[in-house]
């Protein structure tokens, strides 16, 4: 009567206990993974534009399209993911930006020459929207900036600059348009809890394999 449950069974109990605290324990992961952005206004010169002011809360955030030939709403409110940066390009866009952006954005010629950089910098070509003389200049502007780009490692700027997709839903199903922005403090964001129920969930089992173990000897 001393041995109720097999010492198969028990084991597969155990390894599924353990796969459960896992999971568990890699949620904190993911609570700071979306939140909800503005998109105030934008410069423009006719077809062309160049950098958006938007917030996220009540942080002012600049940020610049990666994803040409897509329309979003401006003003317009999204929700957002932060995606990080995955490719050269997406380096050296962030690069740019951190560079010339500063004194770039507040003004619209120099904010269009740094977009059309940084649609240069991902791969984008934007040749057939070019078309008067303003237009030419901050294309050759463009150029300009593009060349000065350094062939160090750039991959320091993950840490600070990120391709932030937009959503028109909350539950992220397709992104309507790709931004690249300096990423927001944790602390800036109002973030989507983790219920208390799930950590005391996750130390209740880690306490039963303790039990197991200790059950064992």
């Amino acid at each position: 009567m001393k041995k109720l449950i097999s010492a198969s069974k028990m084991k597969k109990i155990t390894v599924n206990l353990m796969v459960l605290a896992a999971f568990i324990a890699l949620l904190p992961i993911s609570a700071f993974a979306s939140y909800s952005i503005t998109l105030n206004s934008f410069l423009s010169n006719d077809n062309l534009t160049g950098a958006i002011s938007a917030t996220v809360d009540s942080t002012p955030l600049t940020l610049y399209c990666v994803q040409n030939n897509v329309t979003v709403n401006v003003p317009g409110q999204y929700y957002a993911e932060n995606v990080g940066l995955t490719t050269s390009g997406q380096l050296q866009a962030a690069w740019l930006m951190a560079t010339y952006g500063p004194s770039f954005s507040a003004n619209t010629d120099a904010s269009i020459a740094l977009q059309l950089a940084i649609w240069q910098a991902v791969g984008i070509s934007y040749t057939s929207a070019i078309n008067d003389n303003y237009q030419i200049a901050e294309a050759t502007e463009a150029n300009y900036l593009v060349s000065t780009i350094p062939t160090v490692n750039l991959a320091y700027l993950q840490s600070s600059y990120s391709v932030i997709d937009l959503y028109t839903d909350p539950a992220l199903t397709e992104p309507v348009q790709n931004q690249l922005g300096i990423i927001v403090a944790n602390n800036d964001i109002t973030p989507t809890p983790i219920p208390a129920a799930v950590y005391l969930l996750g130390s209740g089992l880690m306490g039963l394999l303790g039990f197991r173990r200790k059950d064992k000897k």
